[in-house]
């Protein structure tokens, strides 16, 4: 009954041990990525990817090359297959990514700013006051990040279907949530984050994603930053 007895005991504690070496190593990993998304990224400003616009810094004239999307919306053909790539792993998830928005031209983005400012007046606003509030989730027209092809507003199927839209709240939801956890894994980052108002000049878009690569996304939002702030620390390396 000894035998037996030390024999469980070993077992039991080969299991214990198989454990605890899982453990330390998820937390190892864990430790190791925490490591390398606090280590500022080997890239450039000029990079394709972390082309800035906002109300400073205009969108440039691009003759990037737009691939259409099932939805009918386009994107940069160079991030299709990173997005394809973030619909499938949220599949796995339960979640269902759709696109509401994708490339805007010049034009369409004004056709934007003047609905949505017609719709702040229709509630009693002045013309300017309804511009201003319309310009507090809609870039001036030339300095929208859609008009880069590299930025995307998502949500997903079941907060949509359930009647919601482009809200605030959406970061509260599972899909929200889902999104902002795994974006930077697929080089995207949630390009209007909250608390960032001052630098990025447009409130918080739990919607809005943006293509910036890889390493940088994961910098990006581990260290909680703006893409301007992020800019900055590239600048000042």
């Amino acid at each position: 009954m000894a035998f037996f007895a030390d024999e469980a005991r070993i077992t039991h504690t080969h299991q214990g041990n198989r454990q605890t070496n899982a453990e330390n190593n998820e937390e190892s990993a864990a430790k190791k990525k925490q490591a390398t998304n606090k280590k500022l990224p080997s890239v450039s400003v000029k990079d394709w990817e972390l082309m800035l616009v906002n109300k400073d810094n205009p969108a440039p004239d691009s003759s990037m090359e737009l691939v259409e999307l099932e939805s009918g919306y386009k994107i940069d053909k160079r991030i299709k297959t990173a997005y394809d790539n973030l619909l499938q792993a949220a599949l796995k998830s339960d979640i269902r990514l759709i696109v509401l928005s994708g490339y805007r031209s010049l034009q369409e983005q004004e056709a934007i700013l003047a609905t949505d400012t017609e719709d702040y007046m229709a509630q009693g606003y002045s013309e300017s006051e309804a511009k201003k509030k319309a310009l507090d989730y809609v870039a001036t027209p030339g300095c929208s990040e859609h008009q880069t092809g590299l930025a995307l507003d998502v949500l997903d199927d079941s907060w949509y279907q359930s009647g919601r839209g482009l809200e605030t709240d959406f970061g509260k939801s599972k899909g929200g949530k889902w999104l902002a956890a795994n974006c930077a894994d697929y080089g995207f980052i949630i390009r209007y984050p909250e608390g960032k108002e001052a630098q990025t000049g447009i409130k918080y878009e739990p919607w809005h994603i943006r293509y910036v690569g890889v390493e940088s996304a994961r910098y990006i939002m581990a260290n909680n930053l703006s893409l301007e702030e992020y800019i900055d620390q590239l600048k000042s390396r």
